[in-house]
């Protein structure tokens, strides 16, 4: 991995439905499988801005019977981790580039550092995550890990990243699909930063709209109020066009 030293510009990117089918609940179903439904609901009111992440993760600790254990979180992985096709590739080519990749997600620290030490993850520099499962250090997890309890942490957080780095805000892109990452296509619009979509929802073309926010450029799906997910189509998401986004959009 390239040093720190090395990085001069920062991908900043949501995990779940972005590059990755993964619900950041997800784990949650598949061990507890009858909290699906009132996991789902919290879901879609937190990505849709109805409610904030803080009150759904309190209303989902209401739910669980208990903590889940590394080993049960190492169990869903095996049986279930997917992530849209070129991701590996892409994070690779980043590093190789210069690019810092960071993974800003509602998603728990601890899916991320148990996906990193089993290998599903390649190695990457910085993480964003909600803390409210975290398991032991180990020596995969990210160098630069933040905290992230409300959805306006994304900006927050990819900020502390650029500081840390001492790479400008120009420098930056922000990757995600739902109205969830509006607060963070609103910091990246107002400090110059690229703005992506992937399989970009309703609630994110919305909330870009009325505050006059430009999303630059669009992979996969986009979709039209009302419309439903075509997971089927989604999973067939090529990944690998982020570079030439990147390459036509970023880099000098």
């Amino acid at each position: 991995m390239a040093s720190h030293t090395h990085f001069q510009y920062l991908v900043a990117s949501d995990w779940s439905e972005c590059l990755s089918p993964n619900g950041p609940f997800d784990p949650l179903i598949y061990t507890w499988p009858h909290l699906e439904a009132d996991l789902t609901r919290i879901f879609s009111a937190y990505t849709s801005n109805e409610i904030s992440l803080s009150r759904a993760v309190g209303e989902i600790k209401s739910l669980l019977p208990a903590e889940l254990a590394e080993e049960e979180m190492d169990t869903f992985l095996r049986e279930k981790f997917a992530a849209y096709t070129g991701l590996s590739q892409v994070i690779t080519w980043c590093l190789e580039h210069g690019i810092a990749f960071m993974i800003n997600s509602t998603g728990s620290m601890g899916y991320f550092q148990r996906a990193l030490a089993r290998g599903f993850l390649p190695r990457i520099p910085l993480l964003s995550a909600h803390p409210f499962l975290r398991y032991a250090p180990r020596g995969t997890d990210p160098e630069r890990t933040f905290e992230l309890l409300e959805i306006e942490d994304k900006g927050t957080n990819t900020h502390a990243a650029l500081h840390a780095l001492g790479i400008p805000a120009h420098r930056t892109a922000v990757v995600g699909d739902s109205g969830g990452d509006g607060p963070h296509f609103s910091w990246a619009a107002e400090n110059g930063a690229l703005r992506v979509g992937i399989n970009t929802k309703a609630s994110l073309e919305s909330y870009c709209a009325t505050r006059g926010i430009e999303i630059n450029a669009h992979l996969g799906l986009s979709y039209q109020p009302g419309q439903p997910r075509d997971q089927e189509a989604e999973a067939r998401t090529d990944l690998t066009e982020l570079c030439t986004v990147l390459r036509r959009e970023l880099l000098p």
